[in-house]
């Protein structure tokens, strides 16, 4: 005794009606499509969708709760991204402060500057995990300390590609 299990499809049908001069129906054509797996496949993406949100929002919780933010320097583009935590310990907002490397080292304390830019900005070839604390000052005027740790990225030939890291606001520590 096999027991067959049952499970439910999901159809799209399409059908027209076919009638004779006098508007009889005379025949039944159509289509009847299984979207079960393409149903089955947006659901999944639905669910994924929502645990990626749910995870961004207990991430910069966590952030804002830490007062640590991150930051991912991608080398080939150019392009650098902040978390929200980010622009709240710098003191600035996304739409009023783009963060490229000119913009930032302009807010590094000028007593930090100098090691900070030979130190920081440029990866160092094989460089797993670099630490440092320089100042801030942000808009406002208040300085505060932090504590930055970056990790270099290389690609299969060892080529630095990015640049992965945490900013720590650690003022009142």
């Amino acid at each position: 005794n096999h027991s067959r299990r049952r499970r439910t499809r999901v159809t799209h049908t399409e059908c027209e009606i076919i009638r004779d001069d006098e508007g009889k129906p005379i025949r039944l054509i159509g289509t009847i499509q299984d979207v079960t797996e393409a149903r089955e496949f947006e659901e999944q993406q639905r669910r994924t969708s929502e645990k990626l949100i749910r995870s961004q929002r207990l991430l910069a919780q966590g952030q804002r709760i830490a007062n640590t933010g991150s930051f991912v320097n991608d080398l080939r583009t150019g392009i650098l991204e902040w978390s929200d935590e980010m622009y709240r310990i710098y003191g600035v907002t996304r739409d009023g402060f783009v963060p490229t490397r000119e913009n930032i080292i302009e807010m590094i304390h000028p007593e930090d500057r100098e090691n900070y830019s030979e130190n920081n900005i440029v990866p160092k070839p094989n460089q797993e995990l670099s630490v440092s604390k320089p100042r801030i000052v942000r808009p406002d005027g208040a300085i505060r300390v932090t504590c930055v740790e970056r990790e270099t990225i290389v690609d299969e030939e060892g080529k630095p590609i990015s640049v992965i890291g945490t900013l720590r606001d650690i003022t009142k520590q």
